[in-house]
């Protein structure tokens, strides 16, 4: 009877699959799934991989075991790397996918690039975008989908697990702003008025949760 061997090692898909002989890091995902990476490109993508490279590790070689899954782990990699664009199947995987990239790994420049895939789901699902857009400090996308908020249902039934992020105050200004709105236009008066006045308060509020989550990043 054959001795039972290492159990084998799942290698990801291309462009981590370990062919490149240039690479020179280890990822494994939480699913044991290995990703063959370079310091270099991570180092540019992410202050959080820079500052981890200027430490001195015990063994170089040894693999990097990451608690995200392999799913999640190859969708940042593509992000960072000279590939296209990776799809972002669901506004549930976009939101995980993104926030995990600008709130644990600092890849803030990085991340922008999902800014049209998240604006695509404005038109469906606009207090999800607006959540999520405010607990990236998106402001402009956090203004549009806060505009787009004024003409949907709000205040029914409405399961948005990303409004757990953002502050009651702004929520409670948001539907504040709403019935405003839906006032003007019963009185025929300027809606755009509103819609002012709530950029610019979402505006303010963005920056002073962004200089609050840098200081307490929670990580």
């Amino acid at each position: 009877m054959a001795e039972n061997g290492p159990d084998p090692v799942t290698t990801a898909s291309y462009p981590f699959d370990g062919a490149d002989s240039t690479s020179d890091l280890r990822f494994v995902s939480s699913d044991g799934v290995t990703f063959f990476v370079h310091k270099v490109i991570l180092a540019y993508a992410s202050q959080f991989f820079r500052d981890m490279f200027t430490l001195s590790q015990a063994n170089p070689d040894s693999p990097i075991f990451m608690t995200e899954d392999s799913k999640t782990i190859d969708k940042i990699l593509r992000f960072c790397y000279p590939v296209d664009v990776p799809t972002l199947d669901s506004l549930t995987e976009l939101s995980h996918v993104v926030i995990v990239m600008v709130k644990k790994f600092l890849m803030d420049d990085v991340a922008k690039k999902a800014r049209v895939q998240l604006l695509s789901y404005m038109e469906q699902e606009p207090l999800r975008v607006f959540a999520i857009a405010y607990t990236l400090q998106w402001t402009r996308e956090a203004n549009n989908a806060a505009n787009a908020t004024l003409g949907s249902a709000m205040f029914y039934s409405y399961k948005a697990p990303e409004l757990d992020s953002v502050p009651g105050t702004v929520l409670y200004r948001l539907f504040q702003v709403q019935d405003q709105r839906r006032r003007s236009l019963k009185d025929s008066t300027d809606p755009e008025t509103y819609v002012s006045d709530l950029q610019t308060l979402l505006s303010g509020d963005c920056d002073r949760h962004d200089v609050y989550s840098r200081r307490h990043p929670g990580w």
